[in-house]
């Protein structure tokens, strides 16, 4: 089924025997024109292309909404026109439709579109959005069908006539658009997650809630949070009570050892309404957010590979906690490259990257079994190090602008985003510098 989108972003109706043209969201007493005939006839497809001088198409329409009318099918085909004698049908801006213009322009082109393309477009205005043009989020409620046969991402417009079919995945939430006709533009629908696991040792459990209540504070994180956990989820919601309980989802685990519970964060991979989300950041609870966080969630979702940030003082040739025993193992010369933390990883999308993922996990529980538990000293830093290496998909350049690496007696000055106290060895000296830094932070206010 066929309908015609007007130049204003309306819908081509029918008010008894007027036509008329209404929003797509408001068309109450009217009927949607149909456009009766085969598809194939109306769309632009690329073997327009391949032919030298593409015509006009005129033709009768005999029967249905528009019997009597002319339907020109322009060179392009990717709008239509609609006449009566030497006459244009044109959308008026009161909503009225007017057979009287002489030359066709804006107002008297027609966008023709499939029901499920209108329904497609339609819920692209359940999501938040980000732009790889813009540096803002985009609200849902500013995504709207409007002039200049847009597609209007609050003041960024696509011209729809360039755009159909839509060009994207995952259930229309990764699209790529077209800026003037072929500038390339990505869109990724924005509901991010940060996720945490705490099991065991009660001062994790600590770092945990100071991790959340800066995450909330400086990090100004209005998002979804997941929580895998051996600890009661009310005590945690009565220790930081600025947590909205309605945005936290909870994981319980039982008590494990040290690799059960540094490798607690890959159960995360089980819960059913993960794919849900994008872009999803998986952090230690050893991380202080110092500043506003969506920038690095924006950057997150737009990125093509899992995002992590570089440590330039471990190559991964020889350093064991990115990964040198395992490449030596394998008989796998990684070169000078360094490697990476783990301490904070971020996936713009489950359905594209989850599989590193799983392929992580799958790697520890197998090594854990072939060659025991005691083996393992990074755990899962080396074996993700060995993965991105081997497998691809990871990228390292950009995260560094939003992480520093943190000690006792870290200072405030250029906060980023974030703070990984990675190196005070004990969770008693992380939890020291992590309480030291917050009320440096404290000092600030704001």
């Amino acid at each position: 089924m066929t309908f015609l989108l007007t130049y204003h972003g309306t819908l081509l109706c029918r008010d008894g025997a007027k036509l008329v043209h209404r929003s797509v969201d408001n068309r109450a007493g009217v009927s949607p024109v149909r456009l009766d005939l085969p598809w194939e006839r109306v769309r632009s497809d690329f073997d327009r292309n391949l032919r030298a001088k593409p015509a006009e198409i005129r033709s009768t329409v005999p029967f249905g909404d528009l019997a009597g009318f002319t339907l020109h099918i322009e060179p392009d085909r990717r709008s239509v026109l609609l006449s009566q004698g030497d006459r244009y049908l044109s959308a008026q801006l009161n909503g009225s439709m007017l057979t009287d213009r002489e030359q066709a322009a804006g107002w008297e082109r027609f966008v023709p579109v499939q029901m499920e393309e209108l329904d497609r477009l339609l819920s692209l205005r359940a999501h938040d959005w980000v732009l790889s043009t813009s540096s803002r989020r985009i609200p849902a409620r500013s995504v709207r069908l409007s002039t200049q046969h847009g597609l209007w991402f609050d003041e960024h417009h696509f011209d729809l006539r360039y755009q159909l079919p839509l060009l994207g995945e995952h259930e229309g939430r990764q699209l790529t658009l077209l800026r003037d006709s072929w500038r390339i533009a990505k869109a990724r629908a924005f509901k991010p997650l940060i996720c945490y696991s705490a099991v065991g040792n009660p001062l994790i459990f600590e770092q945990l809630v100071l991790s959340l209540t800066s995450l909330l504070r400086w990090g100004r994180y209005k998002g979804d949070i997941h929580l895998a956990t051996d600890r009661n989820p009310a005590e945690l919601l009565n220790l930081v009570p600025e947590l909205d309980p309605s945005r936290v989802s909870f994981k319980h685990l039982t008590y494990t050892d040290r690799i059960g519970a540094m490798t607690a964060r890959y159960s995360l991979m089980d819960w059913p309404e993960l794919a849900a989300f994008q872009p999803l950041l998986i952090v230690d609870t050893d991380i202080i957010f110092d500043a506003d966080i969506e920038p690095l969630l924006t950057h997150i979702v737009l990125s093509d590979r899992i995002v992590v940030p570089a440590e330039e003082f471990s190559p991964r040739r020889s350093a064991e906690s990115v990964g040198a025993k395992l490449f030596s193992g394998d008989y796998f010369d990684p070169g000078a490259r360094f490697g990476f933390n783990s301490g904070s990883i971020g996936l713009p999308n489950l359905h594209r990257h989850g599989d590193h993922l799983q392929l992580i996990r799958r790697i520890i529980g197998n090594r854990s079994d072939v060659f025991g538990r005691g083996h393992f000293t990074w755990v899962d830093q080396p074996i993700a190090n060995y993965v991105a290496e081997l497998v691809g998909g990871f990228e390292t350049s950009h995260m560094g602008q939003y992480v520093r690496w943190g000690g006792a007696g870290m200072g405030v000055a250029g906060r980023c985003g974030l703070v990984h106290f990675w190196k005070p060895r004990g969770p008693a000296e992380k939890l020291r510098a992590m309480k030291d830094y917050v009320r440096a932070l404290d000092q600030l206010g704001g």
